[in-house]
């Protein structure tokens, strides 16, 4: 199979996932925080569909937009699959892995950084295997900002601003001075909040990454997918080498909107010497 493109057959595997039997066979955890519906409308910064100005795509034009992307998805920037070890970091790095997309995805696959889940999660969570809710990482990634994680590319590139992925202690894991610093030119500018299926379908043809969860799991939504005769969402989970190269499949229905779902379409522009992106007070894609 070509790199980070679709394949062509889905293992039953892949399907629709039991995460918490999945979780205990690869030995993660769950992480994803349930929240009541009131509470998610309390979330921070979180436009409606309505207001995004995005254009809904109808049913009946999906196979078509899919076939004009000639096999072209998020997948295709292949971006390393995460991966949240023993903790219950879940949440904390679908944010995360949300926020790169948006980033390679406006400037190019040469300007990837890869951020810090624990960024959010030192932040959002009780300890390391209490998980942590959508709000708290949403807030969290619009008024605070993501850290680079502590990788040889990024220390040359950012010095000792930096984080481990994995680490909930601060005494272990702790972060650098300064760190707000670098955090705030890492950050969601708006996300849009999705009440539909047609609206969930409309950003994955767009190629925005959608964060939802399910079964007390949180995933970062990457395309739509037609195979076996019906519509599946791809989406790319937390767990390392896992699933389909780190992917895994839902069946498209109602059941997806549980948890509510959240699309980032916006995101501030880094301003870092060194780090040199077009100019514009503001990057949205769509």
């Amino acid at each position: 199979m070509v790199a980070g493109a679709i394949p062509q057959e889905l293992k039953p595997e892949w399907i629709d996932v039991d995460f918490v039997k999945s979780a205990k066979e690869c030995g993660r955890m769950l992480g994803c925080i349930e929240e009541t519906e009131a509470a998610r409308d309390e979330i921070i910064a979180a436009t409606s569909f309505s207001a995004s100005g995005i254009k809904i795509i109808g049913e009946d034009d999906w196979k078509e937009v899919v076939e004009a992307k000639q096999g072209y998805s998020l997948r295709s920037l292949e971006l390393p699959t995460k991966d949240q070890n023993g903790e219950g970091s879940c949440t904390s790095n679908d944010q995360t892995r949300c926020y790169e997309y948006v980033l390679v995805k406006t400037f190019g696959r040469a300007f990837w950084v890869s951020f810090s889940p624990m960024s959010l999660y030192q932040l959002c969570g009780s300890s390391s295997g209490s998980g942590s809710s959508l709000s708290c990482n949403l807030t969290k990634a619009r008024d605070v900002g993501f850290i680079p994680s502590d990788t040889p590319a990024n220390r040359a590139r950012f010095g000792s601003l930096v984080l481990k992925d994995v680490g909930f202690s601060q005494r272990s894991n702790p972060r650098p001075n300064g760190w707000q610093e670098i955090a705030k030119e890492f950050r969601i500018a708006e996300y849009v909040k999705l009440k539909t299926v047609e609206e969930f379908v409309t950003c994955l043809l767009l190629d925005i990454p959608v964060s939802y969860g399910r079964n007390g799991h949180a995933i970062c939504a990457v395309a739509l997918v037609w195979r076996n005769g019906r519509w599946y969402v791809m989406y790319q989970n937390s767990w390392g080498d896992w699933g389909d190269e780190g992917y895994g499949y839902d069946t498209l229905s109602t059941r997806l909107l549980g948890y509510g779902l959240y699309a980032s379409t916006a995101i501030r522009h880094p301003n870092i010497e060194g780090f040199h992106l077009p100019p514009t007070s503001l990057v949205t894609v769509g």
